[in-house]
């Protein structure tokens, strides 16, 4: 019986035993191994494995999906990199966000691919370009339609007879291909300039498998070995495993206690499982015709307090990703103000800046650079980040302003001006002059346009006093 049989298999209740022997198989060194150059080798991963804690423990799906869930919430779009404007007409940019493959959404794919890497430590597109086109020399979204996310437990990296590893190299120089085998009868060899395989590098290059990262789970072994424990007391307890305490007889002579006879034990089984309880035909009082004392031989849920462990291993879990506790879903929750700045947190530190770096080294890789272009990933749609907006304007209206006196003061040109306000340079001669080398015309010309600005900018405010002046008058 495989290990999904055994994860859903209907009458199968024995779930965190089948998780906690995952988990030693995922941080056990006694796995594959792989002979290399005649030295055998053990590689750290077991990419199968943090797939099955991803979607069978929820201490570790929560930050995952936390963080992969809003990073394929931003907007991609393409942008010039002259003048950092929006590119809308890109047809196969367009192409690739609406739809890159016939299953999958964009967003969708953006999910998967950062599931796959946070719980793995790697992941892997394919980008599919027809055999005709393999060999041309063009940038790779110009020949290729399809894009998938594949399952890094069924990738292996395959690498040259001689790497020349520290040395002047491309990528095909030490690749020599990515070989998929999914079931029994996909197998495929995919050339390495078609891979774009992310992952956060390795420090280890002992192994076979130096080429992929370590998961980020291994860095809270100790705290997913807890979590398994502690599941499988609170199941214990939940489904009636054991006798929470003894029934004895309460009945007693000159001699001493008398025990129940076996017609008693009978009618008060029959009678506490059948007449009394919290059904609809059942009384939540209990009569018994038979003397009878409790003694407690095990311990209630509240005693073992298992519910703040699981915490703390959430929070140990969580921490790793990048996650804050206050986020950490819990029975007290904390403040709404807490949870929206530990959100913008989380946003400025581990979501934007990933999607960054995915953005770049995608563009990159399909090649989009060449052609003067980038991909770019917008979150000023979150609610979260748009407290700090007003401040970033009133901060880039006071560099501008200042910036605007320098140069009226003749002390930087157009183009430092421009610079300052983070735009791109001029190529015109006015632009590089301070104020005093100026003719004339020129000084005119660029004294109309700034009067033209401040009119414009102050508009509202400059209708507002016309008005209060007329209403003195």
């Amino acid at each position: 019986m495989n290990l999904i049989d055994r994860l859903f298999k209907k009458k199968n209740t024995d779930i965190p035993g089948i998780v906690a022997h995952e988990v030693g198989k995922l941080f056990s060194t006694q796995g594959v191994r792989y002979r290399v150059a005649g030295d055998y080798f053990s590689p750290y991963v077991a990419d199968a494995n943090c797939l099955t804690l991803f979607g069978s423990v929820g201490e570790v799906f929560f930050p995952i999906d936390y963080i992969a869930s809003r990073i394929a919430g931003g907007k991609f779009i393409l942008k010039k990199y002259a003048d950092d404007s929006v590119v809308w007409d890109n047809a196969l940019f367009n192409t690739l966000i609406n739809r890159p493959n016939c299953l999958y959404s964009f967003q969708r794919m953006v999910y998967m691919h950062f599931v796959y890497k946070l719980a793995t430590g790697n992941s892997y597109i394919k980008c599919v370009v027809p055999e005709a086109f393999i060999g041309i020399k063009t940038p790779i979204y110009k020949r290729c339609r399809n894009y998938w996310v594949l399952p890094p437990d069924n990738v292996n990296i395959m690498l040259k007879n001689y790497i020349p590893l520290f040395g002047n190299a491309e990528k095909s120089d030490i690749i020599d291909y990515y070989y998929l085998q999914y079931g029994l009868n996909t197998q495929e060899k995919i050339l390495p300039d078609f891979i774009f395989h992310d992952q956060d590098g390795n420090a280890d290059f002992k192994s076979h498998d130096f080429l992929k990262s370590q998961s980020v789970l291994c860095s809270v072994k100790m705290a997913i070995d807890n979590l398994i424990p502690v599941y499988k007391a609170r199941n214990a307890i939940f489904v009636k495993r054991g006798a929470i305490g003894l029934l004895v007889s309460a009945k007693r002579d000159d001699a001493g206690p008398i025990a129940m006879t076996p017609e008693e034990k009978t009618d008060l089984i029959k009678e506490y499982t059948h007449t009394y309880g919290v059904g609809d035909d059942q009384f939540p009082l209990s009569i018994s015709q038979t003397p009878v004392d409790f003694i407690r031989t095990s311990m209630s849920i509240q005693e073992l307090q298992p519910f703040e462990e699981t915490l703390n291993d959430a929070i140990m879990i969580a921490s790793a990703f990048g996650i804050p506790s206050v986020l950490v879903p819990r029975k007290d929750q904390s403040t709404f103000s807490n949870q929206k700045t530990a959100e913008k947190t989380v946003y400025t530190s581990k979501v934007i800046p990933a999607a960054n770096r995915f953005c770049a080294e995608l563009t990159k890789m399909l090649g989009f650079d060449k052609d003067g272009y980038y991909i770019e990933a917008d979150f000023s749609h979150v609610d979260c980040l748009q407290e700090g907006q007003k401040e970033k304007e009133e901060v880039s209206k006071i560099v501008s302003e200042r910036a605007m006196s320098e140069f009226m003061n003749g002390i930087i040109t157009l183009n430092d001006y421009r610079a300052r306000i983070g735009e791109s340079k001029v190529d015109i001669p006015l632009f590089d002059k301070i104020l005093y080398e100026m003719v004339p015309e020129e000084i005119e010309l660029v004294k109309t346009i700034v009067d033209i600005n401040k009119k414009e900018s102050n508009n509202g405010k400059g209708t507002e006093n016309a008005a209060a002046e007329d209403k003195g008058k």
